[in-house]
């Protein structure tokens, strides 16, 4: 998160992108804490939260399905059109981010101390 925040200055659609990677890769790790291997390839990315939406209490719902709706633009961004993420929504998914990645780090803890 530290990377996007540099980079929120110097590139919006890049510091979208790796805000939104950076809960992307904490979901994928609460997956594998499951033992599920999230898939990889094309609508990787949305199976990974229509999962979560699956096994993670009804209070995620909303962020999950936020997250899905920046996997579009981001998608848009990184392949179809640069330059559509406004400053003010890549600060949006950081500060997202920043409270999303520790509380998934707290899902985590609390499913590897079970075991």
């Amino acid at each position: 998160m530290e990377t996007a925040q540099y980079t929120l200055k110097e590139d919006k659609d890049w510091a979208y992108s790796i805000a939104y990677n950076s809960m992307l890769q904490i979901c994928r790790a609460y997956m594998m804490t499951r033992g599920v291997r999230p898939t990889t390839g094309e609508g990787g990315h949305k199976v990974v939260f229509e999962y979560l939406k699956i096994i993670l209490p009804k209070q995620y719902f909303f962020t999950l399905d936020l997250l899905d709706n920046i996997r579009q633009k981001r998608n848009r961004a990184v392949y179809d059109v640069p330059d559509i993420i406004s400053e003010r929504e890549a600060h949006d998914v950081l500060e997202l981010a920043k409270e999303f990645v520790p509380e998934m780090i707290k899902l985590i803890k609390l499913r590897l101390n079970k075991e």
